[in-house]
């Protein structure tokens, strides 16, 4: 496992991230490339209270806001609106998400690069990639155990 992650969200970072498939993958990349600055980056975002062992559901309610809604029924479309937290990372969009990184790129350099990497495909940097169920942030832990950045137990 790794002990930093200091990688900006390149679109080589964020390819070999989606394992080559950054067209089909964008979503995930940018959540997965949150996920490990989450974990691994510097300061150490991970509360003091996340267990060393944790469970998708353990992570859930520490990363999300603690009025995010945390039933696993709700549709993608009851999430966005059912979290009132504007400052849940739910709410934030791709380029909330990366502006900060991408310096000294602006982010429309930026997002002409990545839709260059993905030959012209356009990305919608206003999505909200973790406005999703919580199967697909479970899917997203799960990859990352799959390629050795978390351990499973």
């Amino acid at each position: 496992m790794l002990s930093e992650f200091s990688y900006s969200p390149t679109p080589e970072i964020l390819d070999w991230l989606a394992l080559g498939r950054l067209g089909d993958r964008f979503n995930r990349s940018i959540r997965v490339w949150v996920l490990l600055k989450y974990f691994y980056g510097k300061p150490n975002n991970l509360p003091a209270e996340l267990p060393k062992y944790f469970t998708c559901i353990d992570f859930r309610e520490y990363f999300f806001s603690p009025q995010h809604p945390l039933s696993d029924r709700l549709t993608v479309e009851q999430i966005k609106t059912e979290c009132p937290d504007k400052n849940c990372i739910c709410k934030k969009s791709v380029k909330e998400l990366v502006e900060t990184a991408i310096i000294p790129l602006s982010i429309k350099e930026w997002e002409q690069k990545i839709t260059d990497k993905m030959g012209g495909e356009v990305i919608k940097i206003q999505q909200r990639p973790f406005a999703t169920v919580h199967r697909t942030i479970r899917d997203d832990l799960k990859y990352l155990a799959k390629l050795g950045w978390l351990k499973k137990i």
